[in-house]
Parts: C-alpha cells; structure tokens; sequence
C-alpha cells in the first residue's frame, strides 16, 4: 500500500471518529486522547521511505508515544520533560551519523552530504559523485552538482522536515524523483539535454517540508 493511500485512510478514520463523536455515540475514544498517534504514523512512514534516514522520524515517533502516555497519564509531570531532552540527543546522534556517512561516502571532503539543523547550509560539491545525502530540518540545504563529474545511477538521499532542499544538477543528466510527501511536497524542474544519458536518483520524504530538483 502506498504511503498516499495510508494518509488517506487516516483521514477517513479521524473523520468518521468526529462524526461518531458528534453524533453521541458512546464508547468512542477521543481524538484529544489518540491524536499523537497521527505522529508515530508520520515517523514510521518517514523511515520506510528511506531507512537510511532514521534519526529524524525517530523524532517523530517519540513525540507521538510521549504525548500518547501522557494523554492516558502513564507520565508523570509534562511531556516536555521527556520529549526536550530526547531531541537533544537524536540531534547530536544526527551530527555523528551524518560525519560518519561522510566520512565513507566523502573522504575527499567535496560536499556530498549537506545538512542544516535550524539554519542554512549552501555547499558545491566537485569531483566525482555516485551517492550522497542531505538533511534540512527547520532549516533549508543547497547542494550543486554542477561542478561535480555525476557518475550514471548515482543516488541522493533527501529528507526534509519543516524545511526546505534546493539540489542543482548539470543538464547532461536525467533525474528520477521518489519522494514521500507527508504534508509535503516535491518537485523535478529539470530539462536535460536530448543526449543526457547518465540518471540521478533522488529519493526520500518532505514532511512538512519541500524538496526540489533543477538545471
């Protein structure tokens, strides 16, 4: 089932819950009680569409689960206690991952993993390029290709969350864009030329966020 379909469900549930709820019904939970579920629905969905990307809809799930726990008072005191200190420390794991992803991926330190946490980060990458990634979470992220020799079916792992990613590539290559939008969303505006034969894949999610892909 694909990540739209999900959504879609989910909205139907939530409104029939409404229309249950209204109509007096009794026995319903409220949807003040369940909505964090709605957040570990989103991290979950974000982690499928790209595994690689995980600290970020971790993010998510926590929020969701300790907002839930607190709905049904599992939690002592307030669920801030709880969720402040656990983004702290999936921000500085994002920090380690990402200076260990670039470590293998990047040894020649040309930019091929780009990532912004609550700030921007423009970065031109140059040489050769076969994979990468960039992050932009309340932030944004530029990565340009332009400069970089694009090996053919080379990779690029997008993931933005409250955010934006803005990625430039040569026109001699063909982009392929699989991109999970959740409250998100995405777009290709290239044009390569009519003999570009080399194709770059871009994939990951936009939750709540934009990714976008030109010339």
């Amino acid at each position: 089932m694909s990540t739209r379909s999900i959504i879609g469900i989910i909205v139907i549930i939530i409104g029939i819950q409404l229309l249950l709820t209204a109509t007096g019904v009794e026995g319903i939970p409220s949807f003040g009680d369940w909505w964090p579920v709605i957040f570990v629905i989103m991290g979950i969905l974000s982690w499928r569409s790209n595994p690689r990307m995980f600290i970020w809809p971790m993010v998510l799930i926590i929020v969701g689960v300790v907002f839930l726990l607190e709905n049904y008072e599992v939690l002592p005191g307030s669920s801030w206690d709880y969720i402040w200190p656990g983004i702290v420390i999936l921000i500085g794991l994002s920090f380690l991952v990402g200076k260990s992803w670039k470590s293998r991926q990047d040894p020649g330190g040309s930019g091929q993993n780009v990532s912004a946490v609550f700030g921007g980060r423009n970065e031109k990458v140059i040489g050769e390029f076969s994979r990468g990634s960039t992050t932009a979470t309340f932030g944004g992220t530029q990565m340009d290709l332009r400069g970089a020799n694009i090996a053919d079916n080379a990779e690029i792992d997008a993931y933005a969350s409250f955010g934006g990613i803005e990625i430039i590539v040569p026109r001699d290559v063909h982009v392929r864009l699989k991109i999970t939008p959740i409250f998100g969303g995405s777009e290709n505006k290239t044009n390569p030329d009519a003999g570009a034969k080399k194709t770059l894949t871009v994939s990951g999610t936009a939750l709540f966020g934009g990714i976008e892909v030109k010339n």
